[in-house]
């Protein structure tokens, strides 16, 4: 099951990696490149782990099954878990940070890198500001009508 895994991830990352090559501009930066393809992956790998995911906890419903009432995972189960949570982080830091700013700081029109970044981090933090402020009103609406 494991050599499956691992050969499906292989597949699926040379895949992303010509599908990325042959749909790029070849004056696409190589960085832009790698970080679409990581965000891809993340996703992906989401998926392939799914079958392994079932596989290990129907195994562990059948090994750990009659221990009086008590949660026993084995470490395939814990560390699945984890992988999960890596993957869930890193895609979550991907979309909101670093995919942002760099997409931001390759539509800058400015010439020096340093004012790209700089203009990126600006407008990115307008973005924030606007989705910050209405998360709060969204929050104080629901307090005040009683359905938080």
């Amino acid at each position: 099951m494991y050599i499956l895994i691992l050969l499906e991830i292989i597949l699926v990352t040379i895949y992303c990696a010509k599908i990325i090559n042959n749909i790029c501009c070849k004056d696409v930066n190589f960085i832009v490149k790698v970080t679409c393809l990581i965000s891809w992956l993340t996703n992906f790998i989401l998926l392939i782990l799914l079958p392994l995911d079932n596989y290990i906890t129907f195994k562990d419903q059948e090994t750990y099954s009659n221990q009086n009432g008590l949660e026993v995972h084995s470490r395939e189960y814990e560390a699945i878990a984890n992988i999960y949570q890596i993957l869930y982080w890193a895609n979550f830091i991907l979309c909101w940070t670093i995919i942002l700013i760099m997409q931001e700081y390759e539509e800058a029109i400015d010439l020096n890198q340093t004012s790209k970044f700089m203009r990126s981090l600006i407008n990115n933090g307008k973005f924030f500001l606007v989705i910050g402020i209405a998360g709060i009103i969204f929050v104080v609406i629901l307090l005040i009508t009683g359905q938080a």
